[in-house]
């Protein structure tokens, strides 16, 4: 997306200078030279929630870029866009990975059948299974 962005500011900024040089082939006036960098401002005003969700890296940052373009001109929604992009959903990290709980044997028996697993899978120590083991058996 930061290509077509990108791209979009390029094309405007083409394009106003095309149209701001005289049909005569003449010098471009500082009046034309204006209104150019006040295009070029205005497109970058106007496009800041969607180029500030990019950055951040939103999670909604297509959702905000298509609200920017398509009614953004309303006012209300260009703020409603930024107030969005700036809430601070910013950097998507992964999200913490809990695994469910493991249920608790009924008996000792099980108990011991269920240490013994983890014992042998490797996910408890040799120390760690004899403690263990000790406290179910006391």
């Amino acid at each position: 997306m930061k290509i077509l962005i990108f791209f979009i500011l390029l094309v405007v900024f083409a394009l106003s200078f095309v149209a701001a040089t005289p049909a005569g082939g003449g010098s471009t006036s500082a009046l034309h030279i204006f209104l150019v960098s006040g295009a070029c401002l205005s497109l970058m005003i106007y496009l800041a929630p969607a180029m500030h969700a990019y950055k951040v890296r939103h999670p909604d940052r297509s959702m905000i870029l298509f609200v920017n373009l398509i009614a953004g001109w309303t006012i209300l929604l260009w703020i409603a866009a930024f107030m969005v992009a700036c809430n601070g959903k910013g950097s998507i990290s992964t999200p913490a990975v809990i695994p469910p709980p493991i249920p608790e044997p009924s008996n000792l028996t099980d108990q011991l059948r269920e240490l013994d697993s983890l014992k042998n899978s490797g996910l408890i120590t040799v120390e760690e299974y004899r403690t263990k083991r000790s406290q179910l058996l006391s």
